[in-house]
């Protein structure tokens, strides 16, 4: 493990844990994290499952799920302003209900996107972008291998604990 004064997470965000055409990017992410976490280089990994997206107004968003999905991208955006880059995948779309012809705005979430903590503080997210270029899950991936001895080859297995919000 790191430092037992300095502590390293990562959260991972996922619409889905669903067979899909991302299957393959995401047991991709999921091994390398786990490998991280059994190198030393990361203290916890957690995954939370949080959909497409989450409506911004009424009843949904007022679920203790939605004030939560809601508050986690508040925070990234609060860092994202502080750090002076763009978040990256989340977008505000309208929604007219043919029902009854109200509309609602609701925020499509990315399909994947992480949070890095250092002591229990935000202190990357992804996927970002700023002037010079987009940085993604797996870039800052690689950045994390790219500081520790070589958790690529490691034998040794770590438990990622997923959460399903």
């Amino acid at each position: 493990m790191t430092d037992s004064a300095h502590s390293e997470t990562v959260e991972l965000y996922v619409r889905s844990l669903t067979a899909s055409e991302r299957q393959v990017r995401l047991d991709e992410t999921l091994d390398r994290l786990a490998r991280l976490e059994a190198a030393g280089e990361l203290d916890d990994v957690t995954v939370h499952v949080w959909g497409e997206g989450v409506c911004l107004s009424g009843p949904a968003a007022e679920t203790p799920v939605g004030r939560d999905i809601r508050g986690t991208v508040d925070e990234f955006r609060e860092w994202a302003a502080s750090s002076d880059v763009d978040l990256v995948g989340f977008e505000r779309r309208e929604a007219r209900s043919m029902l009854t012809d109200e509309c609602h705005e609701n925020l499509r979430l990315p399909a994947l996107a992480l949070a890095h903590r250092t002591d229990g503080d935000l202190a990357f997210v992804a996927p970002c972008a700023d002037g010079d270029g987009c940085r993604s899950v797996g870039d800052h991936l690689d950045s994390l291998e790219g500081a520790g001895e070589d958790p690529e080859h490691s034998s040794t297995t770590a438990k990622v604990s997923i959460r399903a919000d």
